[in-house]
């Protein structure tokens, strides 16, 4: 059992030391350079998925679906492939479709 917290405390530190650089990066302005054009790029990706749909609904189901992505992104390359594309998929689809029963 002493080792275990032994060795929580050594990660302790490590957890702290990685949070900190990620805020440095979080910062830099080639961050928020590469965070406007992942935004951008996107955007493009639903107003061509989505070509029946209004401007301000494509721009939400952006945001919606890159927010989301962000929420899980650590939780999905710690555990690797799971079903939250289907689920992503899932919700364009019903963006899709929503715009095509307005017509």
């Amino acid at each position: 059992m002493l080792v275990f917290f032994r060795s929580e405390q050594q990660e302790a530190a490590l957890r702290t030391a990685l949070d900190d650089a990620g805020a440095l990066f979080r910062d830099a302005p080639e961050a928020h350079q590469f965070l406007v054009v992942i935004k951008r790029r996107m955007l493009t990706f639903f107003e061509e998925a989505l070509p029946g749909v209004p401007a301000e609904r494509q721009a939400f189901t952006s945001e919606v679906v890159l927010t989301a992505m962000a929420a899980v992104a650590e939780k999905v390359t710690a555990q690797g492939r799971d079903r939250r594309a289907d689920m992503y998929r899932a919700y364009v689809e019903s963006v899709a479709n929503g715009a095509r029963r307005k017509r």
